[in-house]
């Protein structure tokens, strides 16, 4: 992320490459550049982290076959520190066509751990506070609530269980994937505790999850976009 406020940027389109993929079996890697600074074009700079995730994969949704790869718009604003005019995309018109729906909201850990056997899905969390910023590894089990809590958006890429062993009950977990890169963490990852507070989640990562939907095969082929 760098010098910009662009996670949730990096998240939307990270969601929205996934739902692709697993639509058509195409892999693609969508720009975050061109998410951070064109979904408001002329608007506040990307970089202040004002927009949501859903305003990201919103915007992605509607350019649908204007879009370029990380490889012909690298990320540029976490060294620059600003994201307020519009990357060019004029050389990337007609090289893909979208695959996948409106996008959705749900809560509650239930919900998330039901999405996730689907597909990867966005969601903010509380990095404010010690159990994130220090982590280096293992499950977290609490985050502590801070007076103005800072959060981030976050790619959610799944869930598991760890076995610590006889006499120790199993831990069930969630897999989440910041932004703060591989040096960071598990490799860019945490592992969030799942079960100890049903409605949001460890970290509140249960609390406001986004993602776009799938289109069916058929629907795909169709053309299909809502």
């Amino acid at each position: 992320m760098g010098k910009c406020r662009g996670d949730w940027a990096i998240a939307a389109a990270a969601a929205v490459s996934a739902a692709h993929c697993l639509v058509t079996g195409e892999a693609i890697d969508l720009s975050v550049q061109q998410t951070l600074s064109c979904t408001y074009q002329g608007g506040v700079d990307g970089c202040k982290g004002a927009w949501t995730t859903i305003d990201g994969m919103q915007w992605l949704i509607r350019q649908s076959t204007s879009l370029c790869m990380k490889s012909a718009i690298p990320y540029t604003s976490g060294k620059t520190g600003t994201a307020r005019y519009c990357s060019d995309n004029t050389k990337c018109a007609g090289s893909i066509s979208l695959q996948v729906g409106a996008v959705e909201v749900t809560s509650g850990e239930a919900s998330l751990g039901l999405q996730l056997q689907t597909q990867p899905v966005t969601s903010y969390v509380m990095v404010d506070n010690d159990q994130w910023r220090l982590y280096a590894g293992g499950i977290v089990s609490y985050c502590t609530l801070m007076a103005d809590s800072v959060y981030q958006a976050v790619l959610v890429v799944g869930y598991g269980t760890e076995d610590f062993g006889y006499g120790t009950h199993p831990v069930n977990f969630f897999k989440v994937r910041s932004s703060w890169g591989t040096q960071w963490g598990e490799r860019g990852d945490i592992r969030l505790q799942r079960g100890l507070i049903i409605n949001r989640g460890i970290c509140d990562v249960a609390r406001y999850v986004t993602y776009p939907t799938l289109l069916s095969p058929q629907a795909a082929v169709d053309g299909q976009t809502t």
